[in-house]
């Protein structure tokens, strides 16, 4: 018997990738990649009575002066895979 996970509303933060499209829930302004300033971006999977329903887009600034609505984000960084470890998946062999 498996038993069912009840999802709650969750923050992140991560570098904004080019190429991100978003709108700051707090401002209204576009959440934009800039080349020459390493920004970070708010990012939120809202559920409600445990069903995702939307994600929502914050700049830091923004989701802190809106007073942290889904708590404090989860500042952990996604380190990318290389090439080399994303070929031995694909083959499903282990990296050396």
């Amino acid at each position: 018997m498996t038993t069912a996970v009840k999802r709650t509303s969750r923050a992140i933060e991560r570098l904004i990738q080019p190429g991100a499209l978003g709108y700051c829930e707090h401002c209204q302004k576009g959440v934009t990649f800039r080349a020459r300033k390493k920004l970070t971006a708010v990012i939120v999977n809202c559920y409600w009575r445990g069903a995702w329903q939307r994600v929502e887009h914050y700049h830091s600034d923004c989701y802190e002066a809106a007073g942290q609505p889904y708590g404090e984000p989860d500042r952990t960084q996604i380190v990318p895979m290389t090439a080399s470890q994303k070929r031995a998946k694909a083959y499903n062999v282990e990296d050396d």
